[in-house]
């Protein structure tokens, strides 16, 4: 095993103990939440997809009902397990959540965009993005994908 793999093994290993704390809770060095409000929730989860930087977006309950990824770096969805493209009206309610200001009043971040891009940033081994990348206009840019599951947020 050269030194590259043997790196690779250790860092699955631990990825392994960690998720098998308890299969039904997200480990909390990997997740980190942004905000909630609007009927949804926002949150990091780079466990998956390293190379393609993407938020979650979905119900209060960390997406059980419903739940989408999108691309931090491009107007696109990560689509995987159960996601769902959002409806208009969830594109708007998402994008007044990533320019508002974060929750915590002591939080360094001027918008949940911000906090976004650096919770993205610390963790080791995924693409990087520039904290000075502008928001996204999801709701303009988003596509709508048609023959897909409809959105539960009405």
């Amino acid at each position: 095993m050269n030194e590259k793999e043997e790196i690779e093994s250790y860092k699955n290993a631990y990825l392994q103990q960690i998720g098998a704390l308890d299969e039904n809770l997200h480990p909390i060095c990997e997740m980190a939440h942004i905000v909630t409000g609007n009927k949804m929730r926002i949150w990091v989860w780079p466990r998956e997809g390293l190379n393609k930087p993407h938020f979650h977006i979905g119900d209060l309950n960390y997406g059980k009902q419903w739940q989408s990824s999108i691309r931090i770096d491009c107007d696109e969805y990560f689509l995987h397990g159960n996601d769902i493209p959002l409806n208009a009206k969830q594109k708007k309610l998402m994008m007044e959540l990533l320019r508002a200001a974060p929750e915590d009043e002591d939080d360094p971040f001027k918008t949940n965009w911000e906090k976004i891009i650096y919770q993205w940033n610390q963790v080791p081994g995924v693409k990087k993005i520039s904290r000075d990348m502008p928001i996204r206009d999801y709701e303009k840019n988003l596509p709508n994908i048609a023959g897909t599951k409809k959105s539960k947020l009405k």
